[in-house]
């Protein structure tokens, strides 16, 4: 049987169709790969084949992807054991929240000291109804008036 199995190969077709079961919204790969009696390293390495052509356009535009994440953490990692003891569970939170709002600042090209800087001191002042200007992904530098 094993060898039976390892020997067998696949009609380009049922392959495609095993990638895009593996890339339906709640699936796993390990699932279709029982189902269709496949190893799922093979379901992987077809993954990385089809994946382009099973998806969507619009759908690839839309997937989340974590590298920009992980990539903006690595800083973070190199002093991981000095934040091992941020005080207490809601000091870990506080970090988390602070490394939230820097690499998002980063990642929409922001320096994360002008705009948080600019952020806090406007904030008690600013009008509620127009707090969507506020995000690092719109926020503009409020212009300095000159004194005469």
């Amino acid at each position: 049987m094993r060898e039976e199995r390892r020997n067998r190969s696949w009609p380009e077709a049922l392959k495609r169709e095993i990638v895009a079961a593996s890339l339906e919204p709640g699936s796993s790969v390990s699932l279709v790969a029982r189902r269709y009696d496949v190893n799922a390293n093979q379901v992987f390495a077809w993954r990385k084949r089809y994946a382009a052509e099973a998806a969507e356009p619009t759908e690839q535009r839309l997937m989340p992807v974590a590298n920009a994440a992980e990539r903006a953490l690595r800083g973070i990692a190199l002093g991981r054991k000095s934040w091992l003891f941020a005080g207490s569970d809601r000091g870990g939170q506080r970090a988390a929240a602070m490394y939230s709002l820097i690499v998002t600042a980063k990642m929409n090209g922001v320096d994360p000291q002008a705009w948080l800087a600019d952020v806090l001191a406007r904030i008690a002042g600013h009008p509620a109804s127009r707090i969507d200007e506020l995000p690092p992904w719109r926020w503009r530098p409020e212009p300095r008036s000159q004194a005469a």
